[in-house]
């Protein structure tokens, strides 16, 4: 088979009928998703934390158009997360009409509990904060996580460690299924079975 070198003149134009194929009417209402990469929402001592933010977006869509928005925390075993590792898979539920927030934390490593909640509720203020600029309803806000991001999530919703993360919502995976409140930091551990 030869491979013919195209060059940009060679394709028909846009209103040129090209056999075989089939416009597809589209409403200006079909959903894509706008990636803001690494936007730092909180410094802690010389550590910038970021959040992963996709936002749904239309044709149609006005400034005034907003979503509910999901402040997710990644699960890492509490130590250093992969930022970008979920934005493939969480840019589905973007593409659903939901503002994904993707909260990278201050971990284990370099810094220990409670600061993971206190990191996970300064990413859910700076979504309120700048609700406006990410198309977000401030009111329809929820927190989920996995693995050990849901215990974080669960934490900082649930008024662990001081104040409470004001969220209808709280939605974690994979996460711890009994802890005993004893002292700080919890103490957890998986029951089989349940």
């Amino acid at each position: 088979m030869d491979i013919k070198p195209w060059e940009y003149a060679d394709f028909p134009a846009f209103n040129e009928p090209v056999p075989g194929a089939t416009r597809v009417p589209t409403t200006g209402d079909e959903i894509g998703v706008t990636y803001h990469p690494d936007v730092p929402y909180a410094t802690a001592g010389t550590t910038t934390l970021h959040l992963q933010i996709l936002v749904p977006q239309t044709r149609n869509q006005t400034d005034a158009t907003t979503y509910p928005c999901m402040v997710h925390v990644q699960g890492s075993a509490w130590m250093k997360q992969d930022r970008t590792a979920l934005v493939p898979t969480l840019s589905r539920i973007a593409e659903r009409g939901f503002v994904v927030a993707i909260v990278e934390y201050r971990h284990s490593g370099i810094a220990s509990f409670p600061a993971q909640i206190q990191d996970a509720r300064n990413a859910v203020r700076f979504m309120r904060a700048n609700a406006a600029q990410y198309h977000v309803d401030a009111d329809n806000l929820f927190l989920s996580g996995c693995s050990s991001g849901g215990q974080v999530a669960l934490l900082a919703a649930g008024g662990h460690a001081g104040g409470r993360t004001q969220v209808p919502a709280t939605v974690p995976t994979w996460t711890t299924r009994r802890c005993r409140w004893r002292r700080t930091p919890p103490t957890c551990r998986m029951r089989r079975g349940a």
